[in-house]
């Protein structure tokens, strides 16, 4: 059945998603933890927002994904865990010991979400999607930002899951390349600049902007940067 495939295979698209906003290379080592479609339609009662519960009393969230043998149809599977990083290693821990439903909350239209104890990201794909725990994040003091991908607790910023290391969120700054559709391009503080959650490599923070209608998106007192962070040393005469 499509689940069996999706369970064989959650942890690698985990890695290689994780693996486009990170330099780092996650492995996977899964631990027990069930995922499995519904028999009946009467096997897992509905609980709070996307979490249902099996006869058993095992906590589960229902997802959604793209049935590869049915074209674009989208079936319901039910996954009864959540992900951990911890350095590069990948485990699945079992939802039931990890979320407090009683406390659990969606953070606006964002992909965060909290409980008293944690602070979670959710990065969605095609077999449904999976809830990582966000490391280090202050489930009190966290706010998720109007960038659906970066929030920010009292000391720390964080895009997704991955802190912004060294960033100081008290004096942080963001950047926005739209802010009708709240786009932020950089995040930045007084000494450091982020682009998603990789620093921009010798970026004078505290006069990094962008720029409109030139060959490139942003400058500071030293050099100019193109998309995504990437310096310019050397400019074209006509592009100046």
């Amino acid at each position: 059945m499509q689940y069996k495939y999706l369970r064989t295979n959650l942890l690698a698209s985990i890695g290689a998603l994780l693996l486009v906003s990170c330099a780092e290379t996650p492995a996977s080592r899964p631990v027990i933890a069930s995922r499995e479609a519904a028999p009946d339609s009467t096997y897992f009662q509905h609980v709070k927002h996307t979490f249902y519960r099996n006869k058993a009393g095992s906590l589960f969230e229902q997802k959604r994904y793209l049935a590869q043998e049915e074209g674009a149809k989208l079936d319901i599977w039910y996954d009864g865990t959540v992900i951990q990083r911890k350095d590069s290693v990948l485990f699945e821990l079992p939802l039931s010991t990890i979320i407090d439903l009683a406390t659990y909350q969606e953070l606006g239209n964002s992909l965060f979400s909290k409980d008293k104890n944690r602070v979670y990201y959710f990065y969605a794909n095609s077999g449904g999607g999976f809830r990582i725990i966000v490391n280090g994040a202050d489930p009190a003091t966290f706010r998720a930002s109007p960038d659906y991908q970066y929030g920010f607790d009292a000391q720390r910023g964080f895009y997704g899951a991955h802190e912004l290391r060294g960033l100081c969120s008290s004096r942080r700054q963001l950047l926005y390349s739209d802010t009708i559709a709240h786009f932020i391009a950089y995040v930045k503080d007084d000494q450091h600049v982020f682009y998603q959650d990789t620093p921009v490599p010798g970026a004078d923070a505290r006069t990094f902007h962008l720029v409109q209608d030139r060959a490139w998106e942003a400058e500071d007192k030293n050099h100019r940067y193109k998309c995504c962070g990437q310096r310019l040393d050397k400019m074209d005469a006509h592009a100046r």
